[in-house]
């Protein structure tokens, strides 16, 4: 609202001028506003197209992988634990390190196990791209 309380109405535009960034500058991890918006984009697209990645192999993995009641936690099913995880919106902003590293070593343990199979981006980056660049700019 008016007075920069949440009211649970999701619709307003990814800006400075609609969304307030103010407590990321305060608390001193980015310069501006404008800095911490840019991070949170980057960072949920990267962490989006790797959840892609990652759903996409899951599903080519043999689906007795995924059997809840034998007591044991396979590595498609971890994966596909942490591509849910991914897609909680707020993974990739408050810590965009941790939910790529999980997302990137789910895609490679999926490939390791069970692959290779071929990737939607053929491009595609595993190293830990926001970390990486983050301190960059340290």
């Amino acid at each position: 609202d008016a007075q920069g309380v949440p009211t649970g109405d999701d619709s307003c535009l990814m800006t400075t001028t609609d969304r307030s960034f103010e407590s990321c500058t305060t608390a001193g991890c980015h310069g501006d506003e404008t800095a911490a918006l840019t991070a949170m984009v980057t960072a949920q697209n990267r962490v989006a197209n790797l959840v892609a990645e990652l759903d996409a192999l899951l599903a080519q993995v043999d689906p007795g992988e995924f059997d809840s009641s034998d007591g044991f936690i396979t590595v498609a099913e971890g994966a596909n634990f942490n591509a849910g995880l991914g897609e909680i919106e707020s993974s990739a902003v408050h810590n965009p390190f941790l939910t790529e590293a999980l997302l990137t070593s789910s895609i490679q343990a999926v490939q390791d196990t069970y692959g290779p199979f071929p990737l939607l981006n053929a491009n595609l980056e595993l190293s830990n791209v926001i970390w990486e660049r983050s301190r960059d700019r340290n």
